[in-house]
């Protein structure tokens, strides 16, 4: 479904969704993520 909604936005614009730029600043978001949960992780077991 989500590969469908892709080739779609990509035909109607005629530019890829996927980049280089957006992939990297997926990875950095999920970087984030896992770092915020393993420092409020320590907190939690500190108390």
């Amino acid at each position: 479904m989500a590969g469908n909604a892709r080739k779609e936005i990509e035909e109607r614009t005629g530019k890829p969704v996927l980049t280089d730029k957006a992939a990297a600043d997926f990875t950095g978001l999920i970087s984030d993520i896992i770092t915020a949960n393993l420092s409020s992780g320590e907190d939690d077991e500190k108390s």
